[in-house]
């Protein structure tokens, strides 16, 4: 289980974090320093935050940052990055300002993010636990072990993820784990033969 427990204005503060990080490398990227230069924008965010006061954001965690386009009134994603496990050293901190950087320009299904996009999209942050390894014997053992979590496929050299979000679209197990095999460029039923890693988040979003 996920031991995190952030207050309302602690949580609206990583957003606001997220938030201004993908909104000063957009004015910046306007005012003739491109968008795309995301090495330098983190630099210059992590120089801004370095003094903020929230103690998990000196952790070393991982995080995935989700952006959610309500442009046509429908909640379509607009981009999602993240980190299963933190590197050594890697604060949440740049986790948080890395990923968001990451979801808003250089997520290889989206076009980079708009100034025009910003009044869309809305912000979700999940912080990880760290994933842990199952065994099963059969679907129906396998499909109790991953239900409701975030799941870890993994098969020779193809690797993908599903955050416990997913299980919304595709709250039944064999679907969920049909797309999850399919996003790491295997068959819908090599879910079968496959090793898994579980783990929890504890996720946030703007209002």
């Amino acid at each position: 289980m996920t031991t995190f427990s952030l207050s309302q204005n602690e949580k609206t503060r990583l957003l606001q974090l997220a938030r201004d990080t993908i909104t000063s490398c957009l004015v910046n990227g306007r005012r003739g320093q491109k968008p795309s230069t995301t090495s330098h924008c983190l630099r210059a965010q992590m120089k801004k935050y370095q003094t903020i006061e929230i103690e998990i954001l000196k952790e070393e965690l991982s995080c995935f940052v989700t952006l959610n386009s309500f442009e046509n009134g429908e909640r379509q994603l607009r981009g999602c990055i993240g980190t299963l496990e933190p590197r050594k050293g890697e604060s949440l901190l740049k986790n948080i300002i890395s990923n968001s950087l990451m979801a808003a320009f250089h997520d290889s299904r989206f076009e980079p993010l708009q100034e025009s996009e910003l009044n869309f999209i809305k912000i979700e942050i999940s912080i990880l636990s760290k994933p842990v390894s199952i065994s099963y014997k059969d679907k129906t053992e396998l499909f109790k072990k991953v239900s409701g979590k975030g799941v870890i496929l993994q098969s020779g050299y193809h690797r993908a993820t599903f955050l416990p979000q997913v299980w919304k679209q595709l709250p039944q197990p064999e679907d969920f784990l049909r797309h999850l095999s399919r996003k790491a460029g295997l068959f819908s039923d090599d879910y079968l033969t496959a090793s898994y890693e579980t783990y929890e988040v504890y996720a946030f979003e703007e209002p």
